[in-house]
């Protein structure tokens, strides 16, 4: 049943495992958290975890429950200061890696989960929204207009400079907002450019770039980039300042999308173009753009325009995703890429690596929710899958099973328990996969589980499973498994006798 109550979590971690010490595993404020957070009382779970953290200051899954509960309520400012507290006070422990891949899905440039978290899910992609005009209160500070905003859906007070080249955000203002400092691009001695959504009232700008700077530490401040599509009318009288939407401004991005959404592609390809003139720091609209010349069989001016991407916008999605794109049309940049990837293994030609036949593997990955989400072939059906490298098991609902094939559903015969305490009835059912594929490892006869739960005071007492089916890491036995964060793959190595078959 532990198992059962991983699987239903997502990425909870065992309670009793490798996570901690043995008193919190038996502190009845910590196991009543949890059982909150079974039953999706996440606002109940935090409470019992806050408590618990008193208890046990040195264990570390009390604060990574509680990151995980400010996920699931969609608190993504709050359960990314959650995340990032673990790593910085347990920094040797699992809940450490497993909150790394928490904030992957965060930090990466514009990811978000109301964006679908990939820029290449390009029709869920977020767009600005600017109303015709907005008065706000305001107050004058150091001669200029200060008003509040939030940025990554914290309160914050800036000022208004539309003469300011960039606008920027102190490392100690950020701090004192409870804001993360974000990885960034364009590193420099003072500072570096990250992206974060801000919000006046209704106007919404998502991934808006801003200046991170450690030489002005206090300094929060909205400059030209921010006016470039928005005109200011100051009141000093009245302590308002309003902002009026330039009629003259159009959205190219938003309208770059919208066109590249229906395969207008000619119509696209000129409205990304003048997006990454009127936008120069986001990186969506030159990745956007190159991605637009690639589907119009440009591929020499795609292959360079990938290329800045990359040059540009180290350590953003918008990167990664060109380096893949990229590898993809290009043999001799897939070979430098693959020797940044495996240093050891780039030698001259007849030295050693020339004469050993290792044989390994790698595989994207996309930071899902926490989880590592790949691609695999199952009975010839494609599927978007969670890989879990420690488990034996793999997990479907009865729903994705039917998906592969209606025969295992008809041939499954479940077994449901009685409710406990809190009210829970899960149901399991065992199967066996005929054949599943991933990169190149094929399994026969890979064992599997159908789990779901159901609560009566679910809406609609519905039946309930995890987002994706589980891959469960039994289909690598055999091979060793390295998780590659910086470049999001993971790498698979056949194994010699003795050899540990997981890393991170």
């Amino acid at each position: 049943m532990q198992r059962l109550h991983k699987i239903f979590t997502g990425i909870a971690l065992s309670l009793c495992a490798t996570l901690g010490t043995k008193a919190l595993a038996e502190d009845p404020t910590f196991q009543s958290g949890v059982r909150a957070f079974n039953n999706r009382d996440y606002n109940i779970a935090i409470n019992y975890f806050t408590a618990a953290q008193k208890d046990s200051p040195y264990d570390s899954r009390a604060f990574y429950y509680e990151a995980l509960c400010r996920q699931r309520l969609n608190q993504s400012a709050a359960a990314q200061t959650a995340f990032q507290r673990v790593i910085n006070s347990f920094p040797d422990s699992e809940a450490a890696e497993k909150s790394k891949l928490a904030l992957a899905g965060y930090n990466a440039a514009y990811t978000a989960t109301k964006s679908g978290g990939s820029l290449t899910a390009v029709h869920k992609m977020r767009t600005d929204f600017i109303p015709d005009k907005l008065t706000v209160k305001a107050k004058e500070v150091n001669g200029m207009p200060q008003i509040e905003v939030k940025i990554a859906g914290k309160p914050i007070k800036v000022l208004l400079d539309p003469a300011r080249q960039d606008s920027t955000l102190g490392v100690d203002a950020l701090k004192e907002a409870s804001i993360i400092d974000l990885p960034g691009f364009s590193e420099k001695s003072e500072g570096h450019y990250a992206p974060y959504d801000l919000k006046i009232d209704n106007i919404e700008r998502n991934g808006f770039v801003f200046f991170v700077s450690k030489a002005e530490p206090k300094i929060a401040i909205l400059g030209t980039d921010f006016f470039n599509s928005i005109a200011m009318k100051w009141d000093k009288e009245k302590e308002s300042v309003t902002l009026l939407r330039d009629t003259r401004f159009k959205d190219s991005l938003a309208q770059g999308i919208q066109a590249f959404n229906k395969h207008q592609y000619k119509v696209a390809l000129p409205l990304l173009k003048r997006a990454t003139l009127d936008l120069p720091k986001d990186p969506r609209a030159l990745y956007l753009y190159a991605v637009c010349l690639d589907r119009m069989q440009s591929k020499e001016s795609a292959k360079g325009v990938y290329r800045q991407v990359i040059k540009r916008f180290p350590g953003t999605e918008a990167q990664f995703l060109a380096q893949t794109a990229l590898a993809g049309m290009d043999p001799a940049y897939a070979r430098e890429l693959a020797d940044l990837r495996n240093p050891r293994q780039a030698q001259l030609p007849g030295g050693p690596a020339a004469n050993q036949k290792t044989e390994s593997f790698e595989i994207p990955y996309t930071p899902e929710n926490g989880h590592l989400k790949v691609s695999a072939d199952v009975d010839n059906a494609k599927l978007d899958m969670w890989f879990e490298p420690r488990e034996t098991t793999c997990v479907f609902s009865r729903e994705q099973l039917a998906a592969v094939s209606n025969d295992y559903v008809i041939n499954l015969n479940p077994t449901v328990t009685e409710p406990n305490a809190n009210m829970v009835v899960t149901s399991t059912a065992p199967f066996v996969l005929k054949r599943v594929t991933l990169g190149k490892i094929t399994r026969f006869n890979l064992p599997g589980m159908v789990f779901s739960y159901y609560h009566p005071n679910f809406q609609a007492a519905a039946w309930g499973s995890t987002d994706r089916p589980t891959l469960a890491g039994s289909i690598a036995v055999g091979w060793k498994v390295e998780v590659l964060q910086n470049v999001r793959r993971i790498r698979f190595t056949k194994l010699n006798p003795g050899q540990a078959d997981f890393a991170l």
